[in-house]
């Protein structure tokens, strides 16, 4: 079995990266594992942190084998690229994820086992470790769920996806289908459209919205374990696009390491989607203040 690499980008967070690895060294599937690591150049006044994280990488054992791509100019696109192009190029598939990922032991296993269970079905198109803290009723006994909504803190995916994280969302493609289809592009969280139009307006650059339009245009799906295997550290202020928030903490990771059961036909259940949508959109006292707020200053400008 071809077993996908990992792909994280790093820059100057050393604590994160550090606990980030010694996390994914405790995964069963850890010493059958590519690991590349993608360090960007620093910037003036990171110099120091940014060698710092270079030099815990270049000590990192563990895993089958690691490869270090240090930039020689700060370019985080470039550097971001890199680290999908590279691994999927000679792999055919990639784990991606940043350094405040922290993983479950059964992280590697269920990515990998779901991508060979589900590789010739056209309806899933990538897998997540991270499981939002849903509401899902007790007695839900499946091992996994599917969402057209994707989750990018450590996804597995291949060139059909990578085709269209690098692919800006066509603003007129997406004004088309908010005419004929709104329902569905807010099925997955009131915020989606807001994404959406930010990457299609050039305002945010996020691969994980792209393919979250093209799989809810589609109807393709992404496959969540039941229980998150993942927890996102970097909502501590330190990140580039996460402020500060204990919202998708969880108490404690999924112990489950192998025997991930799937089924060869997934069907999404309405009520994981409901919990998902209120979930993933704002209490609504707050989305009733924000939309009075658009209202008066729509009409201060009128």
């Amino acid at each position: 079995m071809l077993y996908s690499p990992v792909s994280i980008t790093v820059y100057n967070r050393f604590f994160h990266f550090k606990k980030c690895i010694e996390n994914l060294k405790k995964n069963v599937l850890a010493d059958k594992t590519t690991l590349f690591i993608f360090s960007d150049a620093p910037r003036l006044g990171d110099e120091e942190n940014v060698q710092k994280v270079r030099d815990y990488a270049k000590n990192i054992d563990g895993f089958k084998d690691v490869r270090l791509h240090f930039q020689t100019t700060n370019n985080f696109a470039k550097n971001g690229y890199e680290s999908r192009r590279i691994p999927i190029s000679e792999f055919g598939s990639v784990i991606r994820m940043e350094d405040d990922i922290l993983t479950a032991p059964g992280f590697l296993t269920f990515l990998n086992h779901a991508y060979q269970f589900y590789q010739n079905n056209p309806s899933i198109v990538n897998i997540t470790g991270y499981c939002p803290p849903l509401r899902i009723n007790s007695d839900y006994s499946k091992d996994y769920f599917i969402l057209k909504r994707p989750c990018a803190w450590g996804w597995l995916y291949d060139q059909e996806i990578l085709d269209i994280v690098e692919s800006q969302i066509d603003i007129g493609e997406l004004n088309s289908f908010i005419k004929n289809s709104r329902h569905k592009i807010t099925e997955c969280g009131e915020d989606v459209l807001r994404m959406a139009f930010k990457d299609a307006t050039k305002q945010i650059q996020a691969g994980d919205v792209r393919s979250m339009f093209y799989q809810i245009k589609y109807n393709k799906y992404t496959i969540y374990p039941r229980y998150s295997l993942v927890q996102n550290i970097g909502h501590d202020g330190s990140g580039l696009h996460c402020g500060s928030t204990k919202k998708f903490m969880h108490d404690i990771l999924w112990d489950k390491v192998d025997n991930f059961d799937f089924e060869l036909l997934p069907k999404p259940d309405p009520e994981i989607v409901r919990a998902n949508y209120q979930f993933r959109s704002r209490p609504l006292s707050t989305a009733i203040k924000i939309k009075l707020k658009d209202t008066i200053r729509a009409w201060l400008q009128s």
